[in-house]
């Protein structure tokens, strides 16, 4: 794993194009030609283990919150009921709790499991309470829900990971 800014010598990027989900957010190719680096730059120790699979936790963490914390602002002018907001607002405080533990904890995998698991029936419950009005939000929820799919297998073969451990 490498420092390397996008400006460095070398590095170029493909037009941007925009994906069929959160069309919002561009994606583009980045492609390295006979980039320099200098020994600064070099992560020290191993990046997958140390700092790619560390984010990947934290980051479905992080993103299953947000999308939470998003339904809960629709619920809130949507006028969903009560229990269900009950329920978001347990999902992300254990998702909260969650970002506090070490990354590398066996108990930590399996209480990220088992909250991603509750906030995801949190999430597949909410299609049960959008209301007419809340018609293009709910389009674009539509829209944009299959990125949640992503690390989905990943996510899957951590837990089973992390109880084969315990």
């Amino acid at each position: 794993m490498v420092r390397l800014p996008s400006s460095a010598m070398g590095v170029s990027r493909g037009h941007s194009r925009q994906q069929a989900v959160v069309p919002e957010l561009a994606h583009s190719e980045v492609r390295f030609d006979t980039v320099r680096l200098t020994p600064e730059q070099l992560v020290p120790g191993d990046g997958y283990a140390e700092h790619a699979k560390l984010f990947r936790v934290l980051e479905d963490i992080f993103a299953t919150g947000s999308v939470l914390a998003y339904l809960f602002a629709e619920a809130q002018s949507g006028g969903w009921p009560t229990t269900w907001c009950q329920r978001c607002i347990a999902a992300i405080a254990m998702l909260h709790a969650c970002a506090d533990l070490d990354p590398r904890d066996t108990r930590a995998h399996i209480l990220v499991a088992g909250s991603l698991s509750f906030a995801g029936d949190v999430i597949r419950e909410s299609e049960n309470h959008w209301r007419p009005a809340q018609a293009i939000a709910h389009n674009r929820w539509q829209r944009d829900r299959p990125i949640l799919s992503l690390g989905k297998e990943a996510r899957r073969l951590r837990a089973i990971g992390a109880w084969a451990r315990a």
